[in-house]
């Protein structure tokens, strides 16, 4: 992967607020970085979406990550508690993201996740309302958009945590 594929998702939007050599700063980091995780890339776009008021585009970002981390998580659950790999890509082909986040990770993740999954699935129910209804920025509070990218964005942060606390 090369730097400017890396880099140009987050700096094509790069408006340096706080300090002047912001953006060589922010370059050189990306530069040194080995390799950015998808979804984290997805999320720095959610949050400057959101930022910039593109509402739309911000949760379309936001639930990209889900997109990316949610699957992979379940399916390794699903692995590393003895169900068969035939059982898991029928469970993949039967449930879409919206099951599997309001369903299946209230089931694993503790109760204190359970808001951030309602939350990530209103998330999910608006991209699907954006892509499949066309609903516009208009449509969404600046509030309200803001609050369903960070709940997308901890409910990441809760996966990864439980992932490491249950080494799996």
């Amino acid at each position: 992967m090369s730097f400017s594929t890396v880099v140009r998702p987050i700096l094509c939007y790069w408006e340096p607020k706080v300090k002047e050599g912001a953006q060589d700063k922010a370059a050189e980091h990306f530069r040194n970085s080995e390799n950015i995780p998808i979804e984290k890339l997805a999320m720095a776009r959610a949050r400057v979406h959101a930022e910039r008021q593109h509402h739309t585009l911000a949760i379309i970002h936001a639930v990209m990550a889900l997109e990316v981390v949610v699957p992979e998580f379940i399916n390794r659950f699903l692995k590393n508690n003895g169900v068969s790999e035939a059982v898991v890509d029928d469970f993949n082909h039967k449930f879409g993201l919206s099951v599997r986040v309001k369903a299946f990770l209230k089931v694993i993740l503790p109760k204190k996740s359970h808001g951030t999954i309602d939350n990530a699935g209103a998330a999910i129910k608006h991209r699907n309302k954006i892509l499949h209804e066309g609903l516009q920025d208009a449509s969404l509070s600046s509030v309200k958009v803001n609050k369903l990218v960070q709940s997308c964005d901890e409910l990441i942060n809760n996966i990864e945590t439980y992932s490491k606390k249950t080494a799996f």
